[in-house]
């Protein structure tokens, strides 16, 4: 979600303009650095003083990153500072991970092994995925197709974070929750997959055999 408008300037408090591609790359990577430190921080402590919290209010507090993050795709809450705001949340998300850790030995050298590999691997999925979705950040930031695209992934993200955020609070499993998290990974499959679509089609466009075929 904080990706999502990271391509793009806000002004009287709307998403307006698209940013220069370099700044847009700068954005990307602060914002997946960012949210890595974050969660870096938190395992480090975890695993340094073996604190844990309970799960239920951490994946309620992970719920609601992503509903703010959600609604800060469709229109702007703290545009400029969305490396800050993934940083925060990075700190929350890190509580969870921490669980995971806490599993791979007792020893110092263990954990700390378990937090380098940990943090790369999250780091290297991470900028894959901003990889991947670059194309139709960039180039769709620039069409008229990208504001109402963005707008119902927001507003999707937004109703399965208040699914989560219900099901977490009660204390009950919800089908809304359940449906949500059933149809995220094929929806993330497709959305990957028209991003490599959109960068050849972009690629193909500009090639000098696409440039002869249009002058012929």
């Amino acid at each position: 979600m904080l990706l999502l408008p990271a391509p793009l300037l806000a002004a009287a408090g709307r998403w307006n303009g698209a940013r220069p591609g370099r700044e847009t790359l700068r954005s990307l990577a602060w914002i997946v650095t960012a949210f890595t430190l974050g969660h870096s921080a938190t395992l480090i402590l975890a695993a340094a003083f073996n604190a844990r919290l309970p799960t239920a209010p951490v994946e309620a507090a992970i719920a609601l990153s992503v509903l703010i993050g959600a609604v800060h795709a469709m229109r702007p809450l703290f545009p400029g500072r969305e490396s800050v705001v993934a940083f925060g949340f990075g700190l929350i998300h890190g509580l969870a991970f921490a669980t995971v850790v806490a599993g791979f030995g007792t020893s110092v050298t263990a954990r700390a092994t378990a937090i380098l590999g940990f943090n790369l691997g999250i780091e290297a999925v991470q900028l894959l995925l901003a990889l991947l979705l670059l194309p139709a950040l960039v180039i769709g930031s620039r069409r008229r197709w990208y504001a109402p695209a963005r707008i119902a992934l927001g507003g999707f993200a937004a109703l399965a974070a208040l699914a989560w955020l219900v099901e977490r609070v009660s204390g009950s499993d919800n089908a809304l929750a359940a449906g949500f998290a059933a149809i995220l990974p094929p929806l993330g499959l497709a959305l990957v997959l028209l991003s490599l679509a959109i960068g050849a089609w972009s690629l193909a466009r500009r090639s000098p055999v696409a440039d002869a075929t249009n002058r012929a």
